[in-house]
């Protein structure tokens, strides 16, 4: 098995945690995982959904960063560096990372709303609307897209 498929058995106590809402000791459990298993991608993309829970976004943004060397992972890890960004409020930062996405999906629906949203938070508010459209063009009903 490579690393990558070698799953160490403390794992699922991990995923146990994240379950009942102990995202801090599931953390804690992943990076311990990572220090002998450092190419385990469950692990690194796990423990940025659990700073991302924490609301620990330079945390978040560093996970997704790790989490996105696999390929199958790509767009979730743009768009988890792109929120991230986006609250730890970095807006002109989360611009690019949410560009980043979009680059490899053009209609993400969470990339084209962030993206939208970020603009809006610099000001740039026409310059948002049509970003805003287009998410809403993509999901109608889409609460994060929707303009008040």
């Amino acid at each position: 098995m490579s690393k990558r498929d070698d799953k160490p058995p403390r794992l699922d106590d991990g995923t146990r945690l994240e379950g009942s809402g102990q995202y801090a000791e599931a953390a804690d459990l992943y990076a311990e995982i990572l220090e002998t298993h450092p190419d385990l991608f469950e692990a690194a993309f796990r423990l940025a959904k659990c700073w991302e829970r924490l609301a620990q976004w330079t945390r978040a943004f560093d996970g997704w960063t790790r989490a996105a060397v696999w390929n199958d992972t790509r767009l979730e890890s743009a768009i988890g560096r792109a929120e991230a960004l986006r609250q730890a409020q970095c807006h002109r930062n989360a611009l690019d990372a949410y560009e980043g996405a979009l680059a490899l999906e053009s209609d993400h629906i969470f990339a084209l709303a962030g993206k939208a949203e970020s603009l809006r938070m610099i000001g740039l508010n026409e310059e948002a609307l049509p970003w805003f459209d287009a998410a809403l063009q993509k999901q109608p009903d889409h609460v994060f897209a929707t303009r008040g």
